[in-house]
């Protein structure tokens, strides 16, 4: 009867949830860009500028947010504690199955046909009842991990467009493996990502 309880590491399925989202924009952007309003000249390219045809984009180092960001924390020690408790659901249903067959062994060879058939139905059923209740605990634990996971993207999500309302980039991405081979850290913003989400956080606990 093992225990399938594990954590997996937060940025991962921040990850999935950001890189969906980032190949939509991508998609949508380049599937509607008029060619025909690109300028072409010698003259530098206003970093600043958003118009048609231009876009500046700044990224942030998601394992810096997963390793800093107080909520994110938070929701770690939240699934630890919830890992567990289901485990100890588990480990106390699993005593009490392995105390009835103690028993069961004790009688050695005292027992006749009919009890013999009868406990081995009990012992069937007990595994299908620690199968059933093992599964229900998971499905649990991994419905909240899920959900505290969305929560922690939508904030991250909401916060980046009130950061970017005077910034002006188009986009701005999370810095994953394979996705980014080159990358100039003047529009790295994960410090004050993190700095601004751990603030918010703060004014959270207060209220």
């Amino acid at each position: 009867m093992p225990q399938i309880f594990c954590m997996n590491k937060i940025a991962t399925w921040l990850s999935i949830l950001s890189l969906v989202l980032v190949g939509l924009l991508y998609y949508f952007h380049f599937t509607h860009v008029d060619l025909s309003k690109f300028k072409f000249t010698s003259k530098p390219a206003d970093t600043t500028s958003t118009h048609i045809g231009q876009f500046k984009m700044a990224y942030f180092e998601m394992d810096s947010v997963d390793n800093n960001y107080e909520y994110v924390k938070f929701i770690r020690e939240a699934l630890r504690r919830k890992e567990a408790d289901l485990n100890m659901q588990l480990n106390n249903l699993k005593g009490g199955y392995q105390k009835k067959i103690a028993e069961w062994q004790k009688k050695g060879a005292n027992i006749s046909q009919a009890e013999s058939e009868a406990m081995n139905r009990e012992y069937q059923q007990m595994q299908v009842n620690f199968e059933s209740r093992q599964k229900q605990l998971n499905d649990e634990y991994e419905q909240e991990k899920y959900k505290m996971y969305v929560d922690a993207n939508k904030r991250i999500s909401e916060y980046l467009k009130e950061y970017n309302k005077d910034k002006g980039f188009t986009y701005i991405i999370a810095d994953q493996p394979n996705l980014i081979y080159y990358r100039d850290t003047v529009y790295n913003i994960t410090r004050e990502l993190i700095d601004g989400l751990n603030n918010l956080y703060k004014q959270d606990k207060k209220k």
